[in-house]
């Protein structure tokens, strides 16, 4: 069962939004905007309330000194 978070408020309306699309048959949804607004909490809130079998997160930088180097990545998966 979810429980809403109690600090998760004012975003009924982003998460009717997301209920439009996903009702209209959206197979992507993309949530972007300036960092710190809530972006991944919002996604993060809306698929564990909705009770999805498999989710699937993709996150993703544009700074690029927040971008993995492909290299790297895999050489630290390796080592876990």
């Amino acid at each position: 069962m979810f429980t809403e978070p109690p600090n998760f408020v004012g975003r009924a309306e982003a998460i009717a939004h997301l209920n439009t699309l996903a009702q209209q048959g959206a197979k992507a949804i993309v949530i972007q905007g300036e960092g710190g607004l809530g972006k991944t909490t919002l996604a993060q809130h809306y698929l564990q309330s909705q009770g999805f079998e498999i989710v699937l997160e993709l996150l993703m930088a544009k700074e690029i000194q927040n971008v993995t180097p492909r290299r790297t990545g895999r050489r630290r998966m390796a080592q876990t």
